[in-house]
C-alpha cells in the first residue's frame, strides 16, 4: 500500500506529490470491469472546450487555477505530475467553508481511497459537468456525464463504516465513531460497450481529477484491490473468449488468498446463456460437484453461477473426454474460473478488458478493500 498526502492546488499551499501508476476493474477487465466510441480519443476531442493548461502540483510548485471560467458542461484539461488530467471541480467539500476536507489519500493504479475530516460533503454540482446518476444509495453512488465527444463514469464508495446520506445535491459523509473513508474509481466507455479504468487523483482541497486517457485494455485490474497485475511470471494465455461480444470479464482475488479468479457474464440481454468454449486443452471431467475441470498445461475449473454469484453447478456427471480449446463445453451466461497446478496448488487465473485470458503464479501486491 503507497500511504500519501493528497494533491494540493490552490497557489496559497505548497503541496506534497500524490503518485498514482497505472488497470482492467473489470470490467474493469476493466468490473468497475468501469471511454470514447474508439477508445482512443483524437486530439480534437481531447481538446474540446479545454481551459489554459496549468502548471504540474509537485512539491516545490502549486497549479494555478485556470485563467478564465470553463463553460457549464465543458470539462478542464490541465497537467498535474507530468499526466493530462480531466479537472471535475472540489467534489469534496465542508459545507461553503474552505477548510480542507482531504485528510489523506491512498492512491492506487485505478481507484484512490480517500480519508476525509468530519462534516465534509459530496457536491458534484462545483464541477459543472450535466452529471447523471445511476446509482444512489448510502453505500455509494455512481454517475455519468459526457465530456467533450466521451462519456465518463465516476464512482464514489462508502468504505468500512462509512455512509453517503442525504436527498439534496450535496450529500453528507458520515461514520459512527470511525475515520471517514471513501473509495473513488472512474472509467471510459470503450469501444463495444466496455469500460476503461483511469487513474485517479484527489488534491487536499476536495479537487477530484481523471486521467484524460484510460488505461490500456490490455492492462490487468483487480477491482477488488485497484491495482494493475504484473503479469510477468504468467505461464499460458488465450484469446478464445477475445472475438465474443457482450461479454465482460472480472478479476478479484480473495482477501484470505495470494492468487485471483476470473468472472465472465455474458451482458447481451436478449441472450439467457451463451457457448462457452473451452480455454484450455486437455482432459475434461465433470465433478459430482457440477464443476467442469479441464486438466492440461495446469488445471482449470469452471463453475456455471447465477448473477449473484451462487454455483448453479451445470456440467453433465460422470462426462470424461479429452476436448480442445475453443470446443464448447457448457452453455451459460455467468461462469467463475479458478486456476491450479496439477498437484492441487493455487494459482491465479485473469483477463484483460478485451479478453485475453492468462494464468499463472500472478499474486496482487495491494491488500484487498475491506
Amino acid at each position: 500500500m503507497r500511504r500519501m498526502t493528497a494533491l494540493r492546488t490552490r497557489p496559497r499551499i505548497v503541496g506534497a506529490a500524490l503518485l498514482l501508476a497505472g488497470l482492467t476493474v473489470v470490467g474493469g477487465a476493466a468490473a468497475l470491469s468501469w471511454l470514447s466510441d474508439s477508445g482512443e480519443p483524437t486530439s480534437d476531442e481531447a481538446r474540446v472546450g479545454e481551459a489554459p493548461t496549468r502548471a504540474p502540483a509537485t512539491a516545490a510548485s502549486t497549479t494555478e487555477p485556470p485563467a478564465q471560467s470553463t463553460p457549464r458542461g465543458v470539462a478542464a484539461v490541465t497537467v498535474v505530475e507530468g499526466q493530462r488530467v480531466i479537472d471535475l471541480g472540489r467534489i469534496f467539500a465542508v459545507g461553503s467553508s474552505d477548510r480542507e476536507p482531504v485528510a489523506d489519500v491512498d492512491g492506487r493504479d485505478a481507484l484512490a481511497i480517500v480519508e476525509l475530516v468530519d462534516g465534509t460533503q459530496v457536491d458534484l454540482s462545483h464541477s459543472g459537468l450535466p452529471w447523471v446518476t445511476r446509482v444512489r444509495t448510502p453505500l455509494g453512488i455512481t454517475v455519468t456525464t459526457p465530456v467533450g465527444q466521451r462519456q465518463l463514469d465516476l464512482q464514489i464508495n462508502a468504505y468500512g463504516d462509512t455512509e453517503l446520506v442525504g436527498p439534496g445535491a450535496r450529500i453528507d459523509v458520515r461514520a459512527d465513531g470511525s475515520a471517514l473513508r471513501v473509495v473513488v474509481q472512474a472509467g471510459w466507455h470503450g469501444p463495444n460497450g466496455t469500460q476503461l479504468a483511469a487513474h485517479v487523483k484527489v488534491a487536499e482541497d476536495g479537487t477530484v481529477f481523471v486521467a484524460e486517457e484510460p488505461l490500456p485494455a490490455t492492462a490487468i485490474v483487480l477491482r477488488n484491490t485497484g491495482e494493475v497485475l504484473n503479469t510477468a511470471s504468467a505461464i499460458w494465455q488465450t484469446d478464445v473468449f477475445g472475438e465474443r461480444s457482450g461479454l465482460r470479464f472480472a478479476n478479484q482475488c480473495p482477501a484470505v488468498t495470494q492468487h485471483c479468479e476470473l468472472s465472465v457474464s455474458d451482458d447481451t440481454i436478449a441472450r439467457a446463456t451463451h457457448p462457452v468454449p473451452a480455454p484450455l486443452s486437455g482432459m475434461l471431467t465433470c465433478r459430482d460437484d457440477g464443476v467442469l475441470q479441464i486438466d492440461g498445461a495446469f488445471r482449470l475449473q469452471i463453475s456455471v453461477e447465477d448473477q449473484d454469484g451462487r454455483d448453479l453447478g451445470g456440467c453433465f456427471p460422470t462426462r470424461v473426454a479429452p476436448v480442445t480449446e475453443g470446443d464448447v463445453v457448457l452453455d451459460a451466461r455467468f461462469i467463475h474460473l479458478r486456476a491450479f497446478t496439477l498437484d492441487g496448488d493455487p494459482l491465479s487465473v485473469v483477463s484483460t478488458s478485451a479478453g485475453t485470458i492468462l494464468a499463472g503464479p500472478i499474486a496482487p501486491r495491494e491488500p484487498v478493500l475491506q
